[in-house]
């Protein structure tokens, strides 16, 4: 799994929590059934997409889950989606537009 496979996987469980309304989730979390911890997976993966440079959308969802996972890194077991990001947006919405943004890609196939 690349980097923005591991990445979607994160913010796709930290969306669902979110849609069933909760607003704080747990660093001990187990986010799949080969046992991946969310916050080992989280950190894991923020620190893979720092060192490679990968870009992922317009950068905004990976800086929401960096503020995101900054309680766990505090010492706190919760973390919470109301937290807000440096441009004043709630770490929910940032990766919730994330997830529903179209691909910027133009799909394949003939030009009418």
């Amino acid at each position: 799994m690349d980097a923005v496979q591991r990445f979607d996987k994160v913010a796709d469980y930290l969306l669902e929590c979110f849609s069933n309304g909760q607003e704080t989730v747990s660093k001990h979390d187990v986010i799949d059934d080969a046992g991946t911890v969310l916050s080992t997976e989280a950190f894991a993966v923020l620190d893979e997409i720092r060192e490679s440079g990968v870009s992922i959308g317009d950068g905004k969802a990976v800086e929401a889950l960096d503020t995101f996972v900054q309680a766990w890194s505090q010492g706190y077991d919760l973390a919470s989606g109301n937290d807000l990001t440096d441009d004043d947006e709630a770490v929910s919405a940032v990766l919730s537009a994330y997830r529903s943004a179209k691909p910027a890609v133009a799909p394949a196939g003939p030009r009418l």
